[in-house]
């Protein structure tokens, strides 16, 4: 359920220890420049912390120290495995604990108090048969408010805003790795701390306050935007064959009728060529009351994409 977090602490390393960092410009509109470091710390091969830092600014007012994390490196030294247990949550707090304290060109922080920067809330959907129809069928839900879709570098879908984004991509494709094989990972990731903060309903958030259940929470409603909470992918004739029968032959042709459009158009490019808003989420409410998803696959039908509070391996489509 968690993978990547970075949270702020408002310190500044000494400058004896800021010796031993990598100095990067940070340049400005306006053409000021201003000091910004970073240092990434290696652990048993990998590199689970990354470490930022302002100094004093306009940027940020106060001293910027950011730490981020991925406590899945930390607890299982890998990114396939994810903490899905809160007491896991708390041991990924001791042991980035543990492990900063005995970093010596680093101030003395105490990680889990800080602002949260962030937050990637994370699932590993076990697919049986070939992840590439469930991204292919992903690629035409080109419909989610406020966010550009675009296809992703991992042999994947993103649906990007500066804030918050929702990725699904083939993990095996990412890590080549045999224990990846059949993982369709979907991610959606939160920035910036009042982003965070206004999705927690916590003024100040701190990663002792995350959650299996927000975590979890978060997941589904993306799901939800796309249509595709326990929801099957259809192929043609099942979509067909369904609205159909719910809705006799008239209303159901017609609402196939919209559903085959949207594999090509989006709702804007419809309103464009003169479709009422009003109508087409009538019609989109229609669908989802039938079972059916706002994508359709060319081959057998997809098992849909649940999210449970804890993954496990399962033998049936997804999980």
């Amino acid at each position: 359920m968690l993978d990547k977090v970075a949270e702020v602490h408002h310190t500044s390393p000494i400058p004896k220890q800021l010796q031993d960092w990598v100095g990067h410009p940070l340049i400005l509109p306006d053409g000021t420049i201003r000091g910004k470091y970073f240092q990434n710390k290696t652990m048993g091969g990998v590199v689970p912390f990354k470490f930022i830092y302002y100094p004093d600014g306009t940027l940020y007012p106060n001293p910027h120290f950011r730490i981020e994390v991925n406590p899945s490196m930390l607890l299982f030294v890998n990114n396939i495995q994810l903490l899905s247990d809160q007491s896991q949550i708390e041991e990924s707090i001791y042991s980035a604990k543990k492990h900063l304290s005995i970093i010596p060109w680093i101030p003395d922080i105490d990680f889990g108090t800080g602002t949260l920067f962030r937050v990637d809330a994370t699932y590993n959907h076990y697919i049986i048969g070939d992840i590439q129809d469930y991204l292919r069928a992903i690629y035409l839900l080109n419909d989610y408010p406020q966010r550009e879709s675009r296809p992703w570098k991992y042999s994947g879908m993103q649906f990007y805003s500066k804030s918050t984004t929702c990725t699904f991509y083939d993990l095996f494709k990412k890590h080549r790795a045999p224990s990846a094989a059949g993982i369709l990972r979907q991610e959606t990731s939160m920035r910036g701390a009042r982003n965070i903060a206004d999705r927690m309903g916590i003024a100040v958030p701190t990663m002792r306050e995350v959650t299996i259940d927000w975590l979890t929470d978060t997941l589904q409603h993306d799901l939800a935007v796309l249509h595709l909470d326990g929801t099957i992918i259809t192929n043609r004739d099942l979509a067909a064959e369904t609205l159909m029968n719910k809705y006799g032959v008239n209303k159901g042709k017609n609402l196939y009728g919209y559903l085959v459009i949207r594999q090509t158009m989006t709702k804007e490019q419809l309103m464009a060529r003169g479709g009422k808003e009003s109508t087409i989420r009538s019609w989109i409410q229609d669908i989802e009351a039938a079972g059916v998803a706002l994508t359709m696959t060319d081959k057998v039908p997809l098992a849909p994409l649940y999210i449970q509070r804890k993954a496990q391996k399962s033998s049936g489509g997804t999980q």
